[in-house]
């Protein structure tokens, strides 16, 4: 895995320091190359791997999330994953693909017989 990938917009809102959420995991910029075409955006560990099947990310194809907090903060959350972080989420239908041993509408059960 890389701990860079590309981006072929000038980012607007994004900036080091900012949260981002791509396959399912967080992950913080450190630096963003505003010299080069495309830019090159640095973050805090290695991507390790597409969510949907394990190959390599070498660039952001996919939707990436700005995780925005507010300040101060409002109050207390609790984190939910999409599908239970057990399946992919259809962005077209919002219905989740659960991974195999997985079940139920946001892939919560667990069926030991599938493994």
């Amino acid at each position: 895995g890389s701990d860079t990938f590309e981006i072929d917009v000038d980012p607007t809102t994004l900036a080091p320091g900012s949260r981002i959420f791509y396959h399912n995991v967080h992950y913080f910029v450190r630096s963003i190359s505003l010299t080069t075409t495309p830019k090159t955006v640095t973050v805090d560990r290695k991507f390790n791997g597409q969510a949907a099947d394990g190959t390599a990310v070498s660039s952001a194809t996919d939707d990436l999330f700005i995780v925005s907090t507010p300040n101060p903060a409002t109050g207390f959350f609790d984190y939910v994953s999409e599908c239970s972080g057990r399946g992919m989420c259809s962005r077209d239908t919002g219905i989740c693909a659960c991974f195999k041993g997985y079940t139920d509408d946001n892939c919560n059960n667990q069926n030991i017989l599938a493994f």
